[in-house]
């Protein structure tokens, strides 16, 4: 109903509005060394994705968001994978993080997220620090000349203050949208 989806939407958008004023108060923190990749993907990554509807289950089998423990095992495996229930093997998109810095959408970031992607046909992939989220599309083959080509979409983390910008990306990545 419209009005149930104009409530998931405001509550995600309440919610995320509170990561980027976090981010915001501590930017500097958040860009030094001391703030590493597995702090980003716990205090602003699972919280994105959790405000944008995706739940991280118990049993390991059946998880619509999997997140990618580090490991030498998880090594040439993107960060999270997303399904729909009750066909979890079928990925839907990954997300690869990286911890914040100024420009992530670097020729060797956008290659390691497009070759997630692209040999098990998935068309996008999303590569963020929460600073800056970027959609790559991942439907021809990998080639690091032009993997900053394939951004489509980007968005600054300032950019999902304004509700329109916000809603551009929660009707793309949101599991309602799924």
């Amino acid at each position: 109903t419209p009005n149930a989806q104009s409530s998931n939407l405001d509550v995600a958008h309440a919610a995320v509005l509170e990561l980027v004023d976090k981010f915001r108060k501590s930017q500097d923190y958040y860009f030094s060394e001391d703030y590493k990749e597995a702090d980003v993907r716990t205090d602003f990554i699972d919280k994105l994705f959790h405000a944008l509807g995706w739940v991280r289950g118990n049993n390991p089998y059946k998880q619509e968001m999997k997140i990618e423990q580090s490991s030498r095992a998880s090594k040439g495996r993107a960060d999270y994978a997303f399904s729909l229930s009750p066909n979890y093997h079928r990925v839907r998109f990954y997300v690869e993080t990286k911890r914040p810095q100024p420009n992530i959408a670097t020729p060797d970031n956008c290659f390691q997220a497009i070759r997630y992607s692209w040999p098990k046909d998935i068309p996008i992939t999303v590569l963020t620090d929460f600073h800056s989220l970027h959609i790559l599309d991942c439907r021809f083959k990998p080639n690091i000349d032009y993997a900053t080509n394939r951004v489509v979409h980007r968005w600054h983390y300032l950019d999902l203050e304004r509700y329109d910008s916000f809603c551009a990306l929660y009707w793309l990545l949101s599991r309602e949208a799924v």
